[in-house]
């Protein structure tokens, strides 16, 4: 920041410089005052960021306090810029450039706020208050409501940089841009938002898909009808009866594996406990049946046919139709059965087969 040149100090560069035939001149435009108004907690305070003379306190690295969520305790209210004009250059406006977000977290874009021209010097001082010298300006803006309060509980920082136009050769013109902007740090101010974080989910198992249908069921249990919930990547809905005898919060959840958060007056929780469901069971294969033997005249077989499953599964139920006088044998492999017409299905993790059918022929009839 190149200071505005009072009229001691020409004089003093004009005794030091007087042997060089060229004298370098200074910067016609510039700020040596600029600050920020907050109202905290009811009090207003200025901070700084050029200059002392609006306020000593300076809003860079400055601590602004601990507010509480949605009180309107902490507002920005107030702007102001005093600027230099020598004659032959022009100051056009300055613009505040400024963003809030969660320290840590990628930065938002930048809000900006022009300001109007004030008012100019008045002898030595300002007719606002201030000192000044001729050709100084005040620009401000004193009437902001800025609640910096409406956010969700954490720890924030609050930037800004300052950004002017004018002119150093022309009394009308517009052609130059200039930033004050801490050399390219920006000016940065933190504060701390107070209340309770938004409950992240508490998920709950019911049940996975089955044969009969590809949906699991889950619960939000600590859900809350005031909450709007999203799911990544989506797929899970909420059931249709929320009333049911399990309580509200339910979900009927594709295949599968799923996170969510709940927002409530715009704060998200952070995401549920992942949670899963499989892939729609199959059904087991049709049951082989392989003849062994038809009835024969032996006594000991008494009169049953005999046949193997041939695909069998130790992890599957079967179920004969009829099953009246049927009997097993080999590890349940084998199945005996008098004369008739027989179905059979096996059945695992509650998924049916498709029914296979065989058949035990008579007893020979030349038996003794």
């Amino acid at each position: 920041m190149i200071k505005k040149l009072t009229v001691v100090k020409k004089l003093l560069l004009a005794v030091v410089f007087c042997s060089f035939s060229v004298i370098t001149s200074a910067q016609k435009i510039g700020i040596f005052e600029a600050a920020i108004e907050f109202n905290a907690g009811g009090t207003n305070k200025w901070y700084s960021y050029e200059g002392t003379a609006i306020s000593s306190t300076q809003f860079n690295g400055a601590n602004l306090g601990s507010f509480a969520a949605n009180s309107q305790s902490l507002k920005i209210i107030g702007l102001e810029l005093q600027i230099y004009e020598e004659p032959g250059g022009n100051f056009c406006g300055g613009t505040v450039n400024y963003r809030i977000y969660k320290t840590g977290d990628t930065p938002s874009s930048f809000l900006q706020e022009a300001l109007p021209f004030r008012e100019n010097c008045s002898g030595s001082s300002f007719p606002t208050g201030d000192p000044c010298s001729a050709h100084d300006q005040k620009w401000n803006k004193l009437d902001y409501n800025i609640d910096l309060t409406k956010r969700c509980p954490g720890d924030y920082t609050l930037e800004l940089f300052l950004e002017y136009t004018g002119s150093e050769t022309s009394t009308t013109a517009c052609d130059l841009t200039r930033k004050l902007d801490n050399s390219g740090s920006n000016f940065k101010a933190s504060f701390t938002i107070t209340g309770t974080p938004t409950p992240t989910p508490a998920i709950k198992f019911y049940s996975q898909s089955t044969c009969g249908s590809k949906y699991g069921v889950y619960q939000i249990s600590n859900y809350d009808s005031n909450a709007s919930y999203a799911f990544t990547p989506s797929g899970p809905q909420f059931s249709a009866n929320q009333t049911s005898s399990l309580g509200p919060g339910m979900l009927v959840v594709p295949e599968g594996t799923y996170t969510v958060t709940a927002t409530v007056n715009g704060c998200t929780s952070s995401a549920s406990t992942s949670f899963t469901v499989n892939p729609q069971p199959t059904p087991p294969p049709a049951p082989v049946m392989t003849l062994i033997a038809q009835p024969t005249c032996d006594p000991a077989a008494q009169g049953r046919g005999v046949y193997e499953i041939s695909n069998f599964d130790p992890n599957a139920k079967y179920t004969i139709t009829p099953s009246q006088s049927i009997g097993y044998a080999n590890n349940n492999k084998w199945i005996g059965a008098p004369t008739g017409t027989y179905t059979i299905t096996a059945t695992v993790n509650g998924c049916i087969s498709s029914t296979s059918t065989f058949t035990v022929g008579p007893k020979p009839a030349n038996c003794p």
